[in-house]
């Protein structure tokens, strides 16, 4: 599909999230489409890593509320749409190739969600980051709340969901929430290094 771009890049696949007239945000035929379209990589032996990023300077911001009227018109839409969400999130917390989140501009909701199901992220100096349920008035999934805590530990974790604050890109590595920080003019390269570095390691360990 079109909002999901994948690229083969040497020993790295890259997936986009493109939809930037949107902010790349995820809608419901791109939670559905992931699973496949990852099953599809891990296939591919050419690919040792994947980075994913959003088109257009932007990770993802959050899930598509446009489309929240009808996801939650009733209670079989919600679950319907919970599950959507996690299948499509564990299929990126469990996919077997090492996985990198190449950050830049808002990385927010679903955006934060789905790159915390990567191994590592790497952000841009002008990268936001922020879990947002409680604005919205949404429950977090016990799966989604155990990936931050990792991420974070429990202190933060509480504060990040309780608040629903914006986080900016130093205090995103302060606090262990990305694991790089970068110029945005330098951003890409590092991510490259990066990911050179784990495609020439043994795939076994990885």
């Amino acid at each position: 599909m079109d909002e999901l771009g994948v690229e083969l890049d040497r020993e790295r696949a890259v997936l986009t999230l493109n939809w930037p007239a949107r902010k790349n945000a995820l809608t419901q035929a791109m939670w559905a489409g992931l699973p496949d379209v990852l099953a599809g990589l891990a296939r591919e032996p050419r690919a040792k890593v994947l980075v994913i990023r959003g088109a257009g300077g932007m990770f993802a911001a959050d899930a598509d509320i446009l489309e929240f009227e009808t996801a939650y018109a009733t209670p079989d839409s919600a679950r319907a749409y919970f599950r959507q969400v996690a299948e499509a999130m564990d299929a990126l917390a469990r996919f077997e190739k090492p996985t990198l989140a190449l950050i830049e501009g808002d990385c927010i909701g679903g955006g934060l969600g789905l790159a915390l199901c990567c191994d590592l992220r790497f952000a841009s100096g002008t990268a936001r980051l922020a879990l947002t349920p409680a604005r919205l008035g949404l429950a977090y999934s016990l799966e989604d709340t155990r990936r931050l805590v990792q991420a974070v530990g429990p202190s933060m974790a509480k504060d990040i969901l309780f608040t629903g604050r914006l986080i900016g890109a130093e205090e995103a590595l302060a606090i262990g929430l990305v694991d790089g920080l970068h110029a945005p003019d330098a951003l890409e390269a590092a991510v490259a290094e990066k990911t050179a570095q784990i495609a020439a390691a043994s795939q076994w360990t990885a």
